[in-house]
Order: structure tokens, then C-alpha cells, then sequence
């Protein structure tokens, strides 16, 4: 695979191992005081927002996506339209989850039940999501663009990773912490 495109399936991996935790997390959700709940929510909140959205997604959807599109790719159906429309299912379940983590009262039983059927929801989707990206979308563009536009590609998504170096290191110093702790 090209570059650009193995770094994108590295990053599932984390995604992969922070959901595994996520899990674990909604597991023993009774077992720990609400203080720390909210705390290791918004942590987990703040990874998915900051490096799968801002960072990852950005890069699919500012970078791939549109480079694809460039190259044929249809986007009103097809694997990138199948992409979008998931990337924006999974922020409206973070928002949900969100929602949740900022309520204004102790959570009831029906809150932490909701949180933890909207964990198991996105989970599923990041799962099948990463699926469908890297067996079907990944694959079509590695055989399909030319290489120089996959260095292009691989280019541009190194500047951005560049220019987000900061914040990177501190989402995946947060991720391994919490996976160091749930799973």
C-alpha cells in the first residue's frame, strides 16, 4: 500500500485498541464513582473528537477523499459517499455521548445504559467502518491512481501531520494512557 494509506490503517489500529478500552470502560462503568466516570469520558470524548475527526477524518476527507474524486471516483455514491455519510454518523454519536458527559445532574440508570448503547453503537461502526475503508476504498485507490498521485497523496497527509505534531503526540499519549488503564 502506499504510504499515505499506511499510515491512515496505523491509526485504525490505535482506533482499534482505544475502542477495545472504550469497552472495557463501559463494562465496569458501575464499579467506579461518577467523578471518575465523567473524567475517563471526557478523555476518551476529547481522543475520538481531536485525533479520529480533526486529524484522521481531516485527512481522509480534506486530502483522499477529494484527490479521489480528482481522479474519478464517483462521491454522490459509491465508497467515498459511503465514508462521508459514516463519518458523520459516528460525530453524531460522539455528540450524543458527549451530551451525556456534560449533563448537568448525576447520571441515572437509563443515562449510563444510553451511554453505553451508544459506545457499542460507535464501536461497531468504527469496526465496520475500517473494514469497508481498508478492504474496499484502500485497496480500489491503490490500484487505481497513479503513484505519483499517491505521493502526492502521502505528501500532503505528511504536512498536515506535520503541522498537527503537537496535538498528535498528546491524543496518542492520551490513547495509550487510557488503554494502558481499560483494557
Amino acid at each position: 500500500m502506499p504510504a499515505a494509506i499506511d499510515t491512515l490503517m496505523e491509526e485504525h489500529r490505535l482506533f482499534e485498541r482505544l475502542f477495545g478500552a472504550f469497552d472495557a470502560w463501559t463494562d465496569s462503568i458501575g464499579s467506579r464513582d461518577e467523578a471518575a466516570n465523567r473524567e475517563s469520558l471526557a478523555y476518551f470524548v476529547s481522543f475520538v473528537r481531536g485525533f479520529a475527526d480533526r486529524i484522521h477524518h481531516g485527512k481522509e476527507e480534506d486530502i483522499v477523499f477529494v484527490t479521489l474524486a480528482e481522479q474519478g471516483f464517483p462521491t454522490e455514491d459509491g465508497p467515498i459517499a459511503m465514508m462521508l455519510y459514516e463519518h458523520a454518523q459516528g460525530r453524531e454519536m460522539l455528540s450524543a455521548i458527549e451530551a451525556i458527559a456534560t449533563l448537568d445532574r448525576v447520571w441515572s440508570s437509563d443515562d449510563r445504559e444510553t451511554l453505553v448503547e451508544l459506545v457499542e453503537q460507535l464501536d461497531e461502526l468504527l469496526r465496520q467502518h475500517i473494514r469497508k475503508e481498508e478492504e474496499i476504498l484502500f485497496r480500489m485507490a491503490a490500484e487505481r491512481v497513479p503513484p505519483n498521485v499517491m505521493d502526492q497523496i502521502t505528501a500532503r497527509c505528511d504536512e498536515r501531520d506535520r503541522a498537527s505534531d503537537e496535538e498528535r503526540s498528546r491524543l496518542e499519549a492520551l490513547a495509550e494512557k487510557l488503554i494502558a488503564t481499560y483494557a
